[in-house]
């Protein structure tokens, strides 16, 4: 599964072989795991291993390519994702293709990644936000707040002043949920 443990990957593709007729002979599977392919060492969490039986295997579960793993008569190849998923350089870099197989009546086969139309990355991506922390003389709201929080008491003294200066300025029913929750706060709910 793509969850929790993976599941062991067999050594044998057991009574699969000889019946691919019009894939010239060849075994292909498709898997979904976290293995271990050239830049992608330290995050794996497996090999790719000789699978008796089996040509190659397509892996599904890395996001970007990479190149290809030979175990015994198993290549396991992996293409990356169709699209870009995330925000990062790795991504900046991936062009969005699919992994394109041909096999001959020989059986011989060869692979190659087929671009598909897609957007550059800034138009499907835009700038990142980056938040500032609030600055001090930004509003009375936040001005306040600061004075609240160098003037606590064990008491809430402080929390009840800054509360009765600010709550006018809001509807009765915002006033209301701000009272109940001092209430759950302040000591005897005053």
């Amino acid at each position: 599964p793509w969850w929790g443990r993976p599941r062991p990957i067999p050594s044998s593709g057991g009574p699969l072989r000889g019946g691919g007729g019009g894939l010239g002979g060849r075994v292909f599977w498709v898997t979904h795991h976290d293995l271990r392919f050239p830049g992608y060492e330290e995050q794996a969490r497996m090999g790719c291993p000789e699978i008796v039986g089996v040509d190659a295997a397509v892996n599904g579960h890395i996001h970007r390519e990479l190149g290809n793993v030979v175990r015994g008569q198993t290549t396991w190849l992996n293409p990356g994702n169709l699209t870009r998923v995330s925000r990062g350089d790795a991504t900046r870099a991936h062009e969005p293709a699919v992994l394109r197989l041909d096999v001959t009546c020989d059986g011989d086969w060869t692979t190659r990644r087929v671009t598909v139309p897609h957007l550059p990355f800034m138009e499907v991506f835009h700038p990142e936000v980056t938040s500032t922390e609030p600055r001090v003389n930004d509003s009375l709201f936040i001005r306040e707040l600061a004075a609240l929080e160098s003037a606590r008491t064990s008491g809430g003294a402080g929390l009840r002043a800054f509360l009765d200066a600010n709550l006018p300025q809001f509807a009765p029913r915002v006033v209301e949920e701000i009272e109940a929750l001092a209430r759950e706060v302040l000591p005897d709910g005053h």
